[in-house]
């Protein structure tokens, strides 16, 4: 027997839908669909609604706290969509009932189902119709309202009369509004969904919000797989901005009268709505999800599209500052702080999202990865032979008339050039990571009248790379880890050597390798043979350093049996895995990104590998045959200018971190009139993912007026400690 509960029904339909879509046309409609429904959704959440159905033009809705909230939710509703279409004010009609319901497979029957539904058909454009139970049981409760006894109506489906009453809540919709829009008839049945676009939307968070497939062991990786978007915006500077601009609010998308950012040439960006994936609705039940549609490559905008995933989370509050654009793996959506101030929107990288990432499936690639792990990852046969499936990946998709140079940041720059074009944003907010950070530079020089501010975590300067001196980067990084713990009283009197340690280990792994049957990470009966030496050892530790979680365990892990020899092949190959051979990823687009880029920095890491020996597993030892045989032309010049001049800067560094153990945070702010950097000597790569709480309270000051100077006195101090296990 199903599962029973008083609760309150609410739907809501939109008016003359079909009339307006062949006003718009299919490109704008769906434009105006991905605004209508994301502030629908939002108004929901904000009074404790649970989404029940999507209804094609609306939404059923359930309310089993509050009947208040429901009421209150209907005149949000009403609110939030009048002003989507200036030329055309959006209207609801919208049915509120209550009683006895029963709960089966994820929807909702009974007769305030029913009720609510035919209430929802009966109403005028622009109103909200319910019983008088319902105004019986909320009375004077939640706010002032006007209550109009319509009589007794004999509802379709139902055997005895509803008394009906029309309800408004101040401020009303005005009734010359209302007589604006025909009436639609159309009356969908209680129970009844209708066909929405679907897509298996990436999955870009869990319920606490964080990317559910984990984080890659390398900075460089972590970016690629993140979900964030740059942004693009109108050339308004904010000390010219209207002060006529109407106010936003956390369910609007801003529709300039005007746009101006610049026009893509030879093409126009397609905009639609698809559904949000599980994982994302669970986390942020107010998300809105769509796909963008743009050229493969820009040099051929008659050529092949791609499309590229995109979520939307609305602010938690109403505001006035620009949309945030979010470009960093790190920072889940759902409990992101910059919500609290903003709109924020993220993308995948194109290439990355499921929506794009089948065009460059190669299974020779993971295959080829797999078969190599029980040798020695420097092996020369073993690069040969990754090498020669990289070859006829690459051939294979260029037969199939892909674009492999059409994955680079310099392509994603105008892949958010587009999405603000076709969503018709205004000024926007950046926040970034320190992969992207070259996208991002290389947008604001182009659009300097665009960009509110920028935020970026662990910055990787223009011109500079993670993968220029990985070995190099580890052993700095090693060396403070090491300074951490002789600070720590237990920790250095525990662990007094470690540098000679780990040398040791290193040489013995090298002396004595080993052939160790392991799950990768993350896996679930999936064993592979791991060929583990001194370079997988160094490149478990590579591995460790990126994660602020992980410091306080490495210690006791290069300790005589601290960490078992599976587990730590499991960690040695978590980068193969993770990159080129797990079941999320795409190693074509990987390969794009890298060798247009990172490559023209990296060709001197070879000679680091043989300084620093025991550092060489943060080295992928077959970059240069890898990008021989992907041969894609670089664009590294077209993103290696640096950014100078008066933009609102806030840069974030992990002391862990390839940026940090450089000090980019400090290069990049110096040529910049009004860059903050604030340092944290325990975090690593994930700095975004584990912020102190001043630091949110920082970026959401900073977000809310960027020009206002940065109050950071005392936050670097503030910085998590490293719980040293196994010190005590």
């Amino acid at each position: 027997m199903a599962d029973t509960a008083t609760v309150a029904v609410l739907f809501c339909d939109l008016v003359a839908s079909t009339e307006r879509l062949s006003r718009l046309g299919d490109d704008v409609a769906d434009e105006f669909r991905w605004r209508f429904f994301g502030a629908l959704r939002t108004a929901i959440a904000a009074n404790g609604g649970e989404e029940v159905k999507n209804l094609g033009d609306g939404l059923m809705v359930i309310f089993e706290q509050s009947t208040t909230a429901a009421l209150a939710c209907a005149a949000d509703l009403h609110n939030s969509v009048i002003g989507l279409d200036p030329a055309d004010p959006a209207l609801l009609r919208v049915g509120i009932s209550v009683g006895e319901a029963a709960r089966e497979a994820n929807d909702w029957f009974g007769t305030p189902v029913v009720e609510a539904a035919r209430l929802c058909a009966a109403a005028e454009p622009g109103q909200t119709l319910t019983t008088g139970v319902v105004r019986a049981l909320v009375g004077s409760r939640g706010g002032k309202r006007t209550y109009t006894d319509l009589g007794e109506r004999l509802l379709k489906g139902l055997a005895t009369p509803t008394t009906v009453v029309a309800v408004e809540s101040e401020p009303s919709l005005p009734a010359d509004a209302r007589a604006s829009s025909p009436q639609n008839t159309d009356v969908r049945q209680a129970g009844t969904s209708a066909e929405t676009p679907q897509a298996n939307a990436r999955a870009t968070e869990n319920t606490s919000g964080r990317d559910p497939r984990g984080r890659a062991p390398l900075a460089i990786a972590t970016a690629l797989i993140a979900i964030g978007v740059l942004g693009l915006a109108l050339a308004i500077r904010p000390d010219t901005k209207p002060s006529a601009e109407p106010e936003r609010t956390s369910s609007t998308l801003t529709s300039p009268p005007e746009q101006a950012i610049s026009k893509p040439i030879g093409y126009k960006p397609v905009f639609r709505i698809v559904d949000c994936a599980p994982s994302v609705s669970m986390a942020s039940p107010d998300a809105a999800c769509g796909t963008l549609e743009v050229p493969e490559i820009r040099l051929e905008p008659d050529g092949q599209s791609i499309k590229v995933d995109v979520v939307k989370v609305p602010a938690s509050q109403k505001t006035t500052a620009p949309p945030v654009l979010l470009l960093d793996v790190n920072e889940g959506l759902a409990d992101s702080p910059l919500r609290e101030i903003a709109d924020v929107y993220a993308v995948t990288l194109r290439g990355f999202g499921p929506s794009s990432s089948q065009r460059l499936a190669c299974p020779q690639l993971p295959q080829q990865w797999l078969a190599t792990l029980n040798t020695a990852p420097d092996q020369a046969s073993a690069i040969e032979a990754k090498a020669a499936a990289v070859l006829e990946c690459g051939t294979n998709l260029r037969d199939n008339k892909v674009r492999l140079d059409g994955y680079t940041m310099l392509e994603v720059a105008a892949d958010l050039r587009d999405l603000a074009y076709a969503l018709k944003m205004d000024r926007v907010s950046i926040s970034s990571d320190g992969y992207s950070t070259p996208a991002a530079v290389t947008f604001a020089l182009m659009n300097p009248n665009a960009i509110e501010s920028l935020m970026i975590t662990n910055p990787i300067p223009p011109g500079r790379s993670s993968l220029a001196n990985p070995a190099l980067n580890l052993s700095k990084a090693f060396e403070r880890i090491v300074g951490l713990c002789n600070q720590d009283l237990q920790c250095g009197t525990k662990f007094s050597d470690l540098a000679t340690t780990f040398e040791q280990l290193v040489q013995d792994f090298d002396s004595t390798p080993r052939l160790v049957t392991t799950e990768p990470l993350g896996s679930v009966g999936n064993t592979v043979q791991v060929y583990l030496d001194g370079r997988r050892f160094s490149a478990a530790l590579a591995t460790a350093v990126q994660s602020s979680a992980q410091l306080g365990v490495i210690p006791t892990a290069l300790s005589p049996g601290g960490v078992s020899d599976e587990l730590l092949a499991a960690i040695s190959i978590n980068s193969d895995v993770q990159l080129f051979a797990g079941p999320t990823s795409t190693p074509a687009a990987l390969l794009s990104y890298y060798c247009s880029y990172d490559w023209s920095f990296a060709r001197t890491a070879e000679l680091s590998d043989l300084a620093l020996r025991q550092f060489a597993g943060a080295t992928n030892p077959a970059f240069k045959q890898l990008c021989a045989a992907w041969d894609v032309p670089s664009v590294s010049t077209h993103l290696s200018r640096p950014l100078t001049g008066d933009l609102p800067v806030l840069l974030v560094e992990g002391g862990l971190s390839s940026s940090g153990v450089n000090g980019w945070a400090d290069e990049m702010a110096k040529p910049l009139d009004n860059a903050t950097v604030i340092k944290f000597e325990t975090l690593s790569e994930d700095a975004s993912f584990v912020q102190p709480a001043c630091l949110r309270d920082i970026r959401k000051a900073f977000l809310l007026n960027p020009t206002r100077p940065v109050n950071a006195l005392g936050c670097d101090n503030s910085t998590p400690p490293i719980e040293f296990v196994g010190a005590s």
